[in-house]
């Protein structure tokens, strides 16, 4: 089977970098197998200019980056689900 995670982001500056912390020491998680892990988003923030902005952003950023930066193989298109802020 599968885990499902859902994740949050977070408003302020120093609350998105505490989650994007949170995020890349998750992805570090050896344990983890990652290709049986399907992520979607909790909450996003809409009516912004950046995408570094929106929550789709900062797990991109962060977790999803970290694992292609271990070499972890991670579908975004079958493994990360989150609305179109555009």
């Amino acid at each position: 089977g599968n885990f499902i995670l859902g994740l949050s982001g977070s408003n302020g500056d120093v609350r998105r970098a505490r989650a994007m912390d949170t995020f890349k020491s998750l992805a570090a998680k050896q344990a983890i197998d990652w290709s049986r892990v399907v992520i979607f988003l909790v909450d996003e923030r809409f009516g912004f200019q950046h995408e570094k902005d929106c929550n789709a952003g900062l797990v991109r950023a962060s977790l999803i980056q970290a694992l292609r930066d271990g070499g972890v193989p991670f579908s975004e298109e079958h493994q990360f689900f989150a609305p179109d802020t555009g």
